[in-house]
């Protein structure tokens, strides 16, 4: 009888990720922030990357290829990250109506 592989036995955490990249766990939380590579996977509130998105992640990492994150397709244009609301445009005081 094959032995069955669970897949949540092989899901890994952030601190998992970090010693295997040979970052900090801060590095990787920011990039889920800005919804950059590698991506995770969420259970409830936990968060939790396949060893599989790691491969892909070092794999793109070394020909130099980059992915669009989730939801790229459909807003390509939409701004990510902590200052995705920001609006840096300046409106001239024009005075009181008369």
């Amino acid at each position: 009888m094959a032995a069955t592989s669970n897949p949540l036995q092989e899901l890994l955490t952030e601190r998992d990720v970090a010693r295997l990249l040979k970052v900090s766990v801060a590095t990787i939380r920011r990039r889920r922030l800005l919804r950059q590579p590698p991506y995770p996977v969420r259970i409830g509130a936990s968060v939790r990357y396949t060893p599989d998105s790691i491969a892909t992640f070092v794999a793109d990492a070394q020909t130099g290829r980059k992915r669009q994150g989730a939801g790229s397709a459909t807003e390509p244009n939409r701004p990510r990250g902590p200052q995705a609301g920001r609006i840096d445009t300046v409106v001239p005081n024009i005075g009181p109506a008369k």
